[in-house]
C-alpha cells in the first residue's frame, strides 16, 4: 500500500473515529486494524520518529501494539498500521493480581528490547496504553527517542514503566467508589511503584496477596473477606 488514502480509501466504509491524541488521530479499519494519522509535528523529531517506528515494527515486542505498516512521505512518518486491541472494562485493582505481574513483565522486557535498539520511551503515559484480556498493551509511538547509549534508554525507560503503572493505579483509585479511600492508599501504590521497581521486588511485595486492592489495604487472610 503505497499511501494513507490509498488506505482508507480501500476500506472506507470501515473507518471509524477511534482516539483524538495530542499529535493524530487513530481510526478503526475492520479486520482488527486501527490507523495512526498524524497530523501534527511540532513535538516530533522526524528523524528519531522514523528510526524509532520503523525499528519497532520489527522487533518482537509482546504489550505493545503490533505495527503492521509505515507510511512515510518525504522522509517523514505521516502514520502507521496496527493491530487492533479489544479493550476491556477491566479493574486492574481488583483483577487478580497476575493480570498486572503479566503484563508488567511483559512491558518491563519489552522496555529493555526497546533500549537496546536505542529507543527510549519518552511519552509513555497510562492514557496511552489499551486495557484488554491479555494484559496492558501501550500504544502510540509518536514521541519515542533514539538515545546514543542503551543503559541510559534503559534508566529511562524503565523508570517511566513504573511512573504509568503508579499513574494507572491511582487513576482507577481516585475514579472509582472506595467508601474507605485514604490517603494510606496512595502512598501504598508509591511503595509499590517507584524507582527502584523491578520484577522481583514487585513478586515479593504481593506475594501474600490475590489482588491490588488487597495490598492497597493491607489486607490478608481473614481481613480480606471483609471488604469483598
Amino acid at each position: 500500500m503505497s499511501s494513507i488514502q490509498e488506505l482508507t480509501d480501500t476500506r472506507k466504509r470501515f473507518v471509524e473515529f477511534l482516539r483524538h491524541g495530542s499529535n493524530g488521530v487513530v481510526y478503526d479499519l475492520g479486520n482488527n486494524t486501527c490507523l495512526k494519522k498524524i497530523f501534527n509535528r511540532k513535538n516530533i523529531n522526524n528523524d528519531d520518529q522514523s528510526y524509532v517506528i520503523n525499528t519497532m515494527s520489527k522487533l518482537p515486542l509482546r504489550n505493545f501494539c503490533k505495527l503492521l505498516e509505515v507510511f512515510q512521505e518525504d522522509n517523514k512518518v505521516t502514520g502507521y498500521l496496527m493491530q487492533k486491541y479489544q479493550e476491556e472494562d477491566i479493574s486492574i485493582l481488583y483483577v487478580a493480581k497476575d493480570y498486572l505481574l503479566d503484563s508488567y513483565r511483559n512491558l518491563y522486557n519489552d522496555m529493555l528490547t526497546l533500549a537496546e535498539n536505542y529507543i527510549c520511551v519518552d511519552d509513555f503515559k497510562a492514557s496511552n496504553v489499551f486495557i484488554t484480556m491479555n494484559g496492558i498493551v501501550a500504544y502510540d509511538f509518536d514521541l519515542y527517542s533514539k538515545k546514543t547509549s542503551k543503559e541510559n534508554a534503559r534508566i529511562l525507560n524503565i523508570a517511566r514503566l513504573n511512573i504509568m503503572f503508579n499513574e494507572l493505579l491511582k487513576v482507577e483509585l481516585l475514579t472509582k467508589s472506595h467508601s474507605d479511600y485514604n490517603d494510606e492508599y496512595l502512598r501504598q501504590i508509591d511503595n509499590l511503584f517507584n524507582a527502584r521497581t523491578n520484577i522481583d521486588s514487585l513478586e515479593v511485595q504481593l506475594y501474600n496477596f490475590n489482588r491490588i486492592i488487597d495490598y492497597v489495604r493491607g489486607l490478608r487472610g481473614e481481613n480480606r473477606r471483609n471488604h469483598q
